[in-house]
């Protein structure tokens, strides 16, 4: 959900009269099939995004309607969410042992091999294909809780080895690059904002279509 609560605009604003009847048309008697095959949500995502303007040509036409919608709202929504927005690059090895884990983080400090060598030869995950590396990207798009384990890290810094999910990995930090009010946050937080409120309608249109079936 949103940090805006209840919805901005709110689904009785937003689904207006006619909205409901173009709603109605689209789904017609199709209900309990896309229920059943898991993918209501999914058909309401899209209907939303192209009565924002969306199309196959432009996919991208509802940032105008969410720079309309929470424009004005930038400064303190930059402000709530900075934090967020931080940018990092990390190196990751994950393995199935947590003996392993730790073996491998000493050979890491004394610099026995280096953290690409590690990884190719021992990762599990899909990062290993990249030498573990995890590019430069907001700290909120990390998995799990990466994000906040990269902002308690220095560049070059290792992790002694620490358990995630059934894995155990050892975490290193690249770089870190704090955010900075500008046009490419604003988009950022304009394109955040925007997928909230989607999946939130989406999920209030479901429970609504629902029902009256």
């Amino acid at each position: 959900m949103s940090d805006i609560t209840p919805l901005d605009p709110a689904p009785e604003e937003w689904l207006t009269a006619e909205r409901k009847e173009r709603l109605q048309l689209a789904l017609g008697s199709s209900i309990p099939l896309l229920t059943s095959a898991g993918v209501l949500p999914a058909v309401l995502t899209f209907w939303i995004r192209q009565e924002l303007g969306a199309t196959e040509d432009n996919p991208t036409a509802p940032m105008a309607w969410a720079s309309s919608q929470w424009g004005h709202r930038l400064d303190s929504l930059y402000l709530q969410k900075k934090d967020r927005l931080d940018q990092a690059s990390c190196r990751l090895l994950r393995v199935q042992q947590q003996g392993l884990a730790l073996e491998l983080y000493h050979r890491l400090l004394a610099k026995e091999a280096s953290f690409e060598q590690l990884s190719q030869q021992y990762g599990v995950g899909p990062e290993r294909f990249n030498g573990g590396l995890l590019e430069q990207q907001p700290l909120a798009k990390f998995a799990g809780n990466l994000g906040s384990l990269l902002r308690k890290l220095k560049p070059g810094e290792i992790t002694k080895p620490l358990q995630m999910g059934k894995l155990f990995g050892v975490l290193q930090l690249e770089s870190f690059v704090p955010a900075v009010h500008g046009e490419e946050s604003s988009q950022l937080l304009l394109q955040q904002e925007l997928q909230q409120w989607v999946a939130a309608m989406a999920e209030h249109l479901a429970a609504l279509v629902s029902s009256a079936d």
